[in-house]
């Protein structure tokens, strides 16, 4: 799909699916595709939202994990710094930071992570050679996707710049 149609694909779920016009009730596609069956059990450096959108990127070679959540609920973006608890799969939190984000923040990625929701499998098929990685959660209540990259490309990255650009709009 080239990049043009790509949007269009973005802007006509946005305008199909939509958020809902009342504060605190996102509006996630129905057609959720690659479930998570274990992601329920994992434990996160701060509470899970129950509509949100978890990015979350690390190094093979050094021990800190970047977490950035978008809670839809409460329309809050999180930012987290955190290290693996010694021995556990529990999780030392170093630093967080919250900013409240408008509703024209939230809903385009909303919009875009509808179409998340509703693909097929988003991996390349020949990542680089790099010790980087990143996971991605889509989360609407028990029902979580998860995908992990080594690098992101087309709707995976344009959902991380777009919560990253939100997170610098409302300082």
């Amino acid at each position: 799909m080239k990049q043009g149609a790509r949007f269009a694909a973005v802007g006509l779920t946005y305008a199909l699916v939509g958020i809902s016009a009342t504060w605190g009730e996102p509006v996630f596609t129905a057609d959720k595709q690659r479930l998570c069956t274990k992601c329920s059990t994992y434990e996160w450096p701060i509470e899970r939202p129950s509509h949100g959108i978890v990015f979350v990127s690390g190094s093979l070679l050094g021990p800190e994990v970047n977490w950035i959540f978008l809670n839809v609920d409460s329309h809050q973006l999180s930012r987290v710094l955190a290290v693996r608890r010694e021995g556990t799969s529990g999780w030392v939190v170093r630093k967080v930071e919250h900013r409240s984000i408008d509703s024209d923040g939230v809903e385009p990625i909303v919009a875009i992570a509808n179409s998340l929701w509703s693909s097929g499998i988003l991996r390349a098929q020949r990542p680089p050679a790099t010790d980087g990685w990143q996971d991605l959660y889509l989360i609407d209540e028990d029902n979580i996707r998860h995908e992990q990259f080594v690098e992101l490309k087309d709707l995976p990255s344009q959902l991380k710049g777009a919560m990253i650009g939100a997170w610098y709009k409302h300082k």
